[in-house]
């Protein structure tokens, strides 16, 4: 079975570059307060000749995205930073961290973001490849964690609180949430021991290669699984 890197969902907008005007009075009035709000704090918007932001619809999703166009002056994480503090601070919902290439999703004002949540069908895919990586003869632990993050591009997701904290309660809270991410880390580890040692013990029953059973699963998956399995959304 070979491995593949994991995709981006399909991008129905326009092409890189150009500023997409979503249909619709409503979004396009949206579109134009986020455009006001970035050019009001003196953001530089993309041009043919300098980098800037854009404001780009996503097919199936209410929420922009709003992204830095780089050029020899501007940083794209620095810039689009900046853009989270001037989108918030103007009572947009802001969420970063959502795609790989960086870029937010920004709701309208007064509208709560919804989070994409992976479908069982793209968990599925990631557990297949990890598998199938960890399956390797001879692989060391060191390089199967290098190649799983590489195909498998772990999610993030970053969150701006407004609400002032004390800082005691803002320690608790990274306290949790770290003892939180640590907990399912070794739970994660501890099931692809545990499958490992299954499929390696099927694979010696049966005679089959370890590939085949892996491969076998994924066609079970893919059966039982189809893409729009799932909300990405809800």
């Amino acid at each position: 079975m070979r491995w593949r890197r994991r995709t981006k969902p399909e991008h129905h907008g326009p092409s890189a570059g150009d500023e997409t005007r979503p249909p619709g009075v409503t979004r396009e009035k949206y579109a134009e307060a986020i455009r006001d709000a970035l050019r009001a704090a003196e953001c530089a918007e993309h041009g043919e000749r300098h980098g800037g932001f854009i404001v780009e619809s996503q097919e199936k999703h209410e929420a922009l995205r709003v992204r830095c166009v780089t050029d020899d002056v501007l940083d794209r994480p620095v810039e689009e930073q900046r853009y989270r503090h001037v989108l918030a601070a103007a009572g947009f919902g802001v969420v970063t961290g959502v795609e790989d290439g960086g870029g937010l999703w920004v709701w309208p004002v007064g509208v709560r973001p919804v989070v994409p949540r992976p479908s069982p069908r793209e968990l599925a895919e990631d557990w297949l490849r990890t598998l199938t990586i960890t399956g390797e003869p001879g692989i060391t632990p060191a390089r199967a964690t290098e190649l799983i993050a590489q195909v498998n591009q772990p999610r993030k997701l970053g969150v701006r609180m407004r609400t002032p904290l004390p800082p005691e309660d803002v320690q608790i809270l990274e306290d949790a949430l770290a003892w939180h991410a640590e907990v399912r880390t070794r739970e994660v580890g501890l099931h692809l021991l545990l499958e490992g040692l299954l499929i390696g013990w099927l694979a010696d029953a049966t005679g089959q290669e370890r590939a085949a059973i892996v491969q076998r699963l994924a066609l079970a998956v893919e059966n039982l699984l189809p893409p729009d399995a799932g909300s990405s959304t809800g």
